[in-house]
């Protein structure tokens, strides 16, 4: 994750710089054309910003997904771990009990029990 956020910030860094860079060489060409082709020009760099602006906020929300997708995914381990723990403490119990014969009301005690707990 923090590789992914290091390439995000390097990506909005150099964007930015080099968008600066494209207005730069724009200026001077900008003072020798006419009307029409300034208003080509400033379309353009409008659309490479629009172009930039989209390209970071759809990184943000892929990486915003995977955040989400991580604190799930230990959540779930957790439930599992929990899971595991409780079959352990259930099979532990079954073992340690004494066997059941032939009397139904012993053997229904011990299902309550498992029930309950």
């Amino acid at each position: 994750m923090d590789q992914l956020e290091r390439i995000k910030t390097e990506f909005e860094d150099r964007s930015v710089d080099e968008l600066e860079a494209i207005k730069a060489m724009v200026e001077p060409i900008s003072s020798l054309v006419d009307g029409f082709d300034v208003k080509q020009l400033d379309d353009q760099v409008k659309s490479l910003e629009r172009r930039q602006k989209e390209v970071s906020k759809r990184f943000e929300r892929k990486l915003n997904a995977l955040n989400k997708a991580v604190q799930n995914q230990d959540i779930v381990l957790q439930e599992v771990q929990d899971i595991r723990k409780w079959i352990r403490e259930k099979n532990m119990m079954l073992n340690k009990s004494s066997l059941l014969g032939f009397e139904v009301h012993a053997a229904e005690k011990q299902l309550q029990n498992l029930k309950v707990s």
